[in-house]
């Protein structure tokens, strides 16, 4: 579950001042996470800047109807979703690494 302050981050960076879309963005950050950490990254947090950037572009990719940039920034997530997955202070204590 996405922490509030967590959620205000990625309000800012999403634009929106209100709390209409709090519920959305709250499952797209927890959405995010999960998917960074079955990918490897099992030692994403919200507390790391990397992980922070992964989960904005995560965002901005999936919320609302997605506008034009939304591949661009899917790409961007992926790139750093496999960048989190092969560095060691992630995925360190995964099973094989």
């Amino acid at each position: 579950m996405a922490t509030q302050a967590t959620i205000d981050k990625m309000k800012l960076d999403l634009r929106i001042s209100n709390s209409a879309y709090d519920a959305e963005i709250e499952m797209l950050i927890d959405a995010g996470l999960m998917e960074l950490k079955k990918a490897g990254a099992i030692n994403a947090a919200e507390t790391d800047p990397m992980t922070m950037v992964a989960l904005s572009s995560y965002c901005k990719s999936n919320f609302g109807m997605a506008g034009p940039d939304a591949s661009r920034f899917d790409e961007k997530f992926e790139k750093i979703k496999r960048l989190m997955a092969m560095l060691p202070e992630y995925n360190v204590g995964a099973e094989g690494a």
